[in-house]
C-alpha cells in the first residue's frame, strides 16, 4: 500500500546518457543497497529523463539525499519541481485565433482583467499560450480547468494546465571557446549570484542550458 502523497513519493533523473538501458535504471533505483530505493511503483522515461515513482515516502526521502553513479555516468536525482502559482498554460488553440481574442476568453473564464492581472506569451506556432499571474491565483485551480474544459474557443476544444516552477536558464551568444565547467563557474560565482549550479547542458547555436539546485 502506498504511503505518502505520490508527490512525496516521486523523483526525476535528469540528462540521462541515450545508451543507458531502461530496464537497467529502473532495476537500479528497485536496488535498496545500490541506490537506497526499494518497491518502484512505476517508471516513465521521455527523452534523456525520467520519472520514478516509490511505494513510500520514506524510500523516495532516502534515494534524493544520496549520490548516484551508474556504469561510470552520475545521475542527477532531484525532488520533481513544484507548480508554479503564477503561471498557467492555454494548450490546442487554433493558430488562426488571436491574441486579443485569447485576452478576452481568459478575462472572460478568470474574471481578470488583463490590464491589471494577467500577461499572455504566445508560442510560434500559436497553438499555446503562457497566462503570466502578476499575483497567485485566487480560485480552484481544478475548477477552472472544468470551466475551460467546457469552453471551446475559435472553434478548438482547449484545456489549461498549471506549469512547473524552473530551476533552469537559458544562455545564447555564447562563444564556442566556452565549455560547460567555465559557464558552472562563472554562475556559481559572486559575479553572477552565487548560485548552486547543478548541471550545464551545452546546445546547439551558442546557447545552453544552466540548472541550479534552487
Amino acid at each position: 500500500m502506498a504511503e505518502g502523497s505520490l508527490e512525496e513519493r516521486s523523483l526525476e533523473i535528469l540528462d540521462i546518457p541515450d545508451d543507458l538501458d531502461d530496464d537497467l535504471l529502473s532495476l537500479y533505483f528497485d536496488n535498496k543497497r545500490r541506490s537506497g530505493g526499494g518497491s518502484v511503483v512505476s517508471f516513465e522515461k521521455h527523452g534523456n529523463h525520467a520519472l520514478v515513482v516509490f511505494e513510500d515516502a520514506e524510500t523516495a526521502a532516502r534515494v534524493v539525499s544520496k549520490s548516484h553513479v551508474l556504469q561510470n555516468t552520475k545521475l542527477t536525482v532531484r525532488r520533481k519541481p513544484p507548480k508554479d502559482p503564477g503561471k498557467l498554460l492555454l494548450k490546442g488553440l487554433s493558430p488562426q485565433t488571436s491574441l486579443d481574442h485569447v485576452e478576452l476568453y481568459v478575462e472572460n473564464v478568470t474574471g481578470m482583467d488583463c490590464e491589471t492581472d494577467f500577461i499572455l506569451y504566445e508560442s510560434p506556432k500559436k497553438d499555446l499560450v503562457l497566462v503570466h499571474l502578476k499575483k497567485p491565483l485566487d480560485r480552484d485551480f481544478q475548477m477552472l480547468q472544468d470551466e475551460v474544459s467546457k469552453k471551446p474557443l475559435n472553434g478548438a476544444k482547449v484545456t489549461l494546465e498549471q506549469v512547473e516552477s524552473t530551476d533552469s536558464i537559458l544562455v545564447a551568444n555564447l562563444s564556442p571557446a566556452l565549455t560547460e565547467d567555465v559557464l558552472e563557474l562563472y554562475f556559481g560565482s559572486s559575479r553572477a549570484g552565487g548560485a548552486d549550479v547543478l548541471a550545464v547542458s551545452m546546445l546547439a547555436d551558442g546557447r545552453a542550458k544552466v540548472s541550479f539546485k534552487d
